[in-house]
């Protein structure tokens, strides 16, 4: 499995930025959702809404097909 990590270029920055001002992943910053894509998905103790994070990930894993 390709690690998270691998999705992030320029295009996957510029859609997540879109996606994140149309609503996606909702709670979360862009600086939650890289922290969490560049540590390969290991979820933050936050308080944060996991959903989000599960939502990222399914968003991440669809890229790196």
């Amino acid at each position: 499995m390709t690690p998270l990590r691998a999705v992030l270029d320029d295009a996957a920055l510029a859609e997540l930025r879109a996606r994140r001002e149309q609503g996606e992943f909702h709670g979360l910053s862009l600086q939650h959702m890289l922290e969490f894509l560049l540590s390969d998905g290991i979820m933050p103790e936050s308080g944060l809404p996991v959903a989000s994070f599960l939502a990222l990930e399914d968003w991440a894993r669809r890229r790196e097909v």
